[in-house]
Formats: structure tokens, C-alpha cells, sequence
């Protein structure tokens, strides 16, 4: 996802200190996990998102979790307890999340806690020793399953998946590719090169990198350098609004490459409409519906989802694809939390190891979401997209991807 890498190595390393301090008081408390859904009380859902700050676009999670669970709690909640949603803002900030999760744990006494982005990983020494689980809605490798931090579950497929089933669909019909990676400097760009490095075949090879700060909108300068090379596809990783500016600019100098984009910032509504012609061609690989596509207008899944945000996160644009992946993690919370009759802790970790699904709403037809031990994650699913100017259409099937283990396994 997003992140320097000061925030996400150097925070954990810094932060590690603070979770030691608090131990000791996490253990004098009940578990939060399962003492409230026992005693008669709401189910406590801790989110952490940024609402303010150059991510604050990516708040919009928290609406979708509070519309689904809202939806939830008016058909009479979860083993007849009502579900409570908290939310609070990190700026995406590793400091911030972790307080914000320490709140959750030890005020709200949570029994899950919700977090966005590469900032998870900071919270994860912390959620691990409270023994509360922890959904991150992060794509980075390093958020793999591992023994370490088994109260610690992912949303998002690992983004090597997805890069892996478009270098390979790159390489099969380009087998002379010279491929560049235009990405924000933070260990996401390491995710997506390996899922490059690992795709790619033949003659197809990665050549080139550019690497941009977190703070950098305008990424002119960085298009400029690999125009000058014999790169022919251009993987760029880069939040909505820049994407549509750099799309442009591709555009306007008449660079003549195959773009790929990534579904998670992709979004018609975010950034494919504000491009105009120039998206027209763009390739992805996708596992979400995205929301704002016409070819979705009458889906009888995609109506209901946009029902329960409107009744639910009145004033929330159910077009945003954030708001529909918010809606998703709760529905798979939901679904896990229903099985483990409305408790947290390990009991809501195996019942959400036990997700298997075809019909949850939100996906592509045929799309699987299940747990693979392997990495844990839900999706290995992925169709490869080219956009039309209007609408994403598909290429060829619906492929599986196999799990790739974390480094600690």
C-alpha cells in the first residue's frame, strides 16, 4: 500500500518499547476478545484509518465497515449482540495507529480491530501481545502469515499476486518486454518488484525502477527519465489522484507504452475518469468489482451493496472502490464472527481461517475468497482487465495464483 520506510521499519523498531511498557496492563484486564460478547454487551470493532492528511481519501473504509455491520445490526446483529464500530483517525501515521489500537484494547475493549495500510505492521507487536485480532487492509509481502503474529489476519490479496498475473499474461503476449516499475519508495515497491521478478518470462525482463517519495504529487520528472529508455510497459503504483495526473502526462508527451495500473488505486471513480482518452488501453488485474464500472449498473449484488451504504453511510459515495473494500472486511468479519458466536480472540481466528466462499458480495464472478494457510490471505484470484474508456473488460479467464509463503515460515 503506502508508506516511507522510516514509518514502517524504523516506527516498529521505536514502537516495540511502548508495546513492552503496556504488557504488563493489558494483562491485568479480562480479554477483551471474549468478556463483553459474553456478558450481554455489543461486539466492539476498532477502526483505524486516516481521516485526515494526503491518505485522508482512504477514510472512506470505516463507512463502508459502519454501513455492513449497520445492515448487520438491523437484521438483529450477531448471536444476538449489536455491533459497535469505532473508528479513529491515524493520518496514517505509525504512532497514531498504534495509540488508536491501544485505545480500542484497553478503553473500548475491542474484540477485532480494523487498520489500513503499511502502518499495520507497526501495530502488530502490540495486538499480538494483547492477544486481540488484527484485520490489516495491507497488500505488503512482509504482512504474510507467520507464527509470530498469529492474532494478526490480512484483507487484500498480497500484491505480488496481482503483479505476478499481469507480468505473465505481459510476457505471454509481449515476450520481448522491457518492463519499469514507477512506484512510492516504501516497502511496497520491494512487493511489487518481486511479483515482477517472479511474473515475467521469457524475454521479458524489469528493467528499470523509479522510486518516489510519499510526499511527491507530481511524478513528471520520474515519466521523463524512463521515457528516455527502451522501456516498453510501465507498472506505476501511485494514489488516485497522481495516477490520473501522470496517466495524463504519459498522454499529453505522447510516450507511446503499455500502462498498468493497480486495482487498489485504479477506480474509475477515483482516477480512471478524471484521465479521459488517455485511460483508454490501461491494464490491470483485478478481484474486486469496482463499484463505478457500468458493467455492474444492474448486478443484483452490486444494488444491494449500494442499498445497505445508503441506508446505512448515508452521504458516502458507494462508487469509491475503498468504500466497497471497507464493506468487504466487514462482511468477512461478519461471516467470521457468526461462526465463532459472536467472540473474539482465537475462537474468531479460526472461524475466520475457515472463510470459504464464492457469493460474498463485491467480487468478480467466479472469484474465490478463502483462506490459504499458505500466506494467509483470502484472495488468489485474478482477471486480468484492459480499460475501454468507459468500462474495464475482461482478458482471457479467471486465473488462480498460487500462494507465496512469508520469509517466516
Amino acid at each position: 500500500m503506502f508508506g516511507t520506510r522510516i514509518s514502517q521499519r524504523r516506527a516498529v523498531g521505536a514502537l516495540v518499547c511502548l508495546t513492552a511498557a503496556m504488557t504488563s496492563l493489558t494483562a491485568c484486564r479480562s480479554s477483551s476478545s471474549d468478556s463483553d460478547s459474553d456478558s450481554g454487551g455489543p461486539i466492539v470493532v476498532g477502526v483505524t484509518v486516516p481521516q485526515s492528511g494526503a491518505l485522508a481519501s482512504y477514510g472512506v473504509i470505516a463507512k463502508g465497515i459502519q454501513a455492513y455491520f449497520g445492515s448487520v445490526n438491523a437484521s438483529g446483529g450477531i448471536s444476538g449482540h449489536k455491533v459497535e464500530v469505532k473508528v479513529l483517525d491515524d493520518g496514517y501515521q505509525a504512532a497514531q495507529s498504534l495509540n488508536n489500537v491501544r485505545k480500542f484494547v484497553q478503553q473500548d475493549h475491542a474484540s477485532l480491530v480494523v487498520g489500513f495500510g503499511a502502518i499495520t505492521s507497526a501495530d502488530r507487536d502490540y495486538m499480538q501481545s494483547a492477544k486481540v485480532p488484527l484485520i490489516a487492509i495491507n497488500g505488503n509481502a512482509d504482512m504474510n502469515r507467520s507464527e509470530k503474529y498469529s492474532y494478526i489476519r490480512t484483507e487484500l490479496s498480497d500484491q505480488r499476486i496481482d503483479v505476478i498475473a499481469d507480468a505473465k499474461a505481459t510476457s505471454a503476449a509481449h515476450p520481448d518486454a522491457k518492463v519499469a516499475l514507477l512506484s512510492i519508495n516504501s516497502d511496497i515497491a520491494d512487493t511489487l518488484a518481486d511479483g515482477l521478478t517472479r511474473g515475467l518470462s521469457g524475454g521479458a525482463k524489469l528493467t528499470q525502477k523509479q522510486l518516489y517519495p510519499a510526499t511527491a504529487t507530481d511524478l513528471t520528472a520520474y515519466v521523463n527519465k524512463l521515457k528516455s529508455t527502451d522501456v516498453t510497459d510501465v507498472f506505476i503504483n501511485a494514489a488516485a489522484p497522481t495516477l490520473a495526473a501522470t496517466m495524463k502526462y504519459i498522454h499529453q508527451i505522447g510516450w507511446k507504452v503499455r500502462v498498468h495500473v493497480f486495482q487498489n488505486n485504479a477506480s474509475i471513480a477515483a482516477a480512471m475518469s478524471l484521465v479521459g482518452n488517455a485511460a483508454t488501453g490501461a491494464i490491470s488485474s483485478f478481484y474486486f468489482k469496482d463499484p463505478a464500472d457500468p458493467r455492474w449498473a444492474s448486478d443484483a449484488d452490486m444494488e444491494k451493496y449500494r442499498d445497505i451504504v445508503g441506508k446505512y453511510a448515508a452521504g458516502t459515495d458507494a462508487n469509491n472502490l475503498f468504500t466497497l473494500v471497507g464493506f468487504t472486511t466487514a462482511e468477512a468479519a461478519a461471516d467470521a464472527l457468526g461462526r465463532s458466536d459472536g467472540e473474539g480472540g482465537t475462537k474468531f481466528l479460526d472461524a475466520w481461517d475457515k472463510i470459504d466462499s464464492t457469493t460474498m458480495i463485491g467480487y468478480l464472478p467466479g472469484v474465490r475468497v478463502a483462506y490459504d494457510p499458505i500466506d494467509g490471505r483470502l484472495f488468489h484470484s485474478e482477471q486480468i482487465v484492459e480499460f475501454d474508456g468507459k468500462s474495464w473488460q475482461p482478458v482471457g479467464d479467471l486465473q488462480t495464483v498460487p500462494a507465496i509463503p512469508s520469509s517466516g515460515q
